[in-house]
Formats: structure tokens, sequence, C-alpha cells
């Protein structure tokens, strides 16, 4: 974490029991890790979602998720209620000519998405600090429309309990909203998002994401006990 930030703005430092993503991708629960070294597992920390509005969809209807099964790409699972992509044990194309390996790794899924959805509900109700972060496309339309019925989807799902939203966008799109931060939303920018393919590559990138997470902060560490296939790489 930032030595600076701690030494000369401690006051600005921000923590919660909960950093939850809500995508649109895996960028967010990436830099996350990078920064912290450990990530508590989320629902949408390594998913694809098409869109804003898809997840302010989804969040109000989570029964929606797994409900008509899932459809095999390349990369990844796609849900076929809802469109967001999910991460096999293995990519859906390995496992193309082994009917049985395949059937065994949706199965694996299903499941695993099912005890997420069931976390992501009691993370959102427990009492506990919690703060949720979501990136913005540069090609949003409506933005602080769709941004006012993400939040009244996130009271409902939090039923009363205190709540916190970071915004992050390229800086281009910043440039033209011009957000003020209030009432418990924050809006922060970084030079440019890594491409969907690629958020785990090096991207020159970093440093704009650590500023990010050295004012938003865990609460406490938790022991970290996953291997990701992308530590292979750093």
């Amino acid at each position: 974490m930032g030595l600076w930030f701690s030494l000369f703005r401690r006051g600005a430092i921000k923590r919660y029991d909960h950093i939850m993503s809500l995508g649109y991708n895996c960028e967010i629960a990436y830099q996350l890790f990078k920064h912290n070294r450990f990530l508590e597992s989320n629902l949408f920390a390594w998913t694809n979602i098409p869109s804003l509005d898809t997840l302010i969809d989804v969040l109000g209807d989570l029964s929606a998720i797994g409900r008509d099964g899932y459809l095999a790409g390349n990369e990844l699972y796609r849900d076929a209620a809802t469109g967001i992509g999910f991460h096999g044990r293995a990519r859906p194309s390995e496992l193309a000519n082994d009917p049985a390996a395949a059937a065994e790794d949706v199965r694996e899924l299903t499941g695993r998405v099912a005890f997420l959805k069931d976390k992501f509900v009691n993370a959102a109700r427990d009492g506990k600090t919690k703060l949720y972060v979501v990136k913005i496309r540069g090609d949003e339309t409506d933005v602080f429309e769709k941004l006012n019925r993400l939040r009244s989807r996130l009271t409902a799902l939090t039923n009363g309990d205190r709540y916190d939203l970071l915004v992050v966008t390229e800086e281009k799109l910043s440039a033209i909203l011009r957000p003020t931060d209030g009432d418990g939303v924050y809006y922060r920018a970084v030079p440019f998002f890594a491409p969907d393919e690629s958020v785990a590559g090096k991207h020159k990138n970093f440093k704009a994401w650590q500023r990010i997470f050295d004012e938003f902060r865990p609460l406490r560490k938790l022991r970290q006990t996953k291997h990701y296939k992308f530590e292979d790489l750093s």
C-alpha cells in the first residue's frame, strides 16, 4: 500500500468489512488482489457483464442467474438468462471434445454461483461496512440516470444497511461527466481500462489503481487460500 497516502492523507482513508466488485469485468478484482494480496470471493468479481443495464436488472432479480443454465463460449460460460459471463475451471473450448468433463465443469460452476449468490445477499445485509465498486464503460449513455437506478437496487438489496458506492471511469469519460462525490458515492478515474481479454496484463496502469485502493481499503486482511492463474504471470 502507498506509504505517501498513509502519511499525508490518512484522514481520507476509508475502510470496509466488505469490498465487492460489480464488474463490468475482472479488472477491479484483479487490481484489488494486486494491491492487497488477497481477495474476498464475490459473485461478480470474475464475471463479464454486458452492460450497466444488465447489472441493474440482475440486482433486481438475482434468481435469474443460473435459472436457464449456462451456454459454453470460447473463454467463458454465458448465463442463458442474463448474458453474464462466468469462468469455469477450464475454458469451455478446451472441453469441447470431452462431454463428460464439460458437464462436470458446468455442475461445478452451477454450485459455485449458487453459493456466491447466497454469500452476496448475506454480505449485503450483515450490518457490516461495505463498498461496492463498479466500472463504467466509455460508451455507456445516461450514466447518472443508470447510477440512480443502480443505487435503488443496492438500497433494496442491503435492506437498510449502510453502504458506499465507488464508481470508476476512464479519465476521458470523467472529463465529460464532471462528477462530484456525495451521499456515499465516490467517483475516481484511471487513464484507461485494460482490455477485456487481458485484465491481468502489464498495462502500466497499476499506479492509478493503487491510488484508488490506497484510499478505499479493507478493514482487515483475510487469509488468502486460493491460487489464481494470473499469479504465475505476475
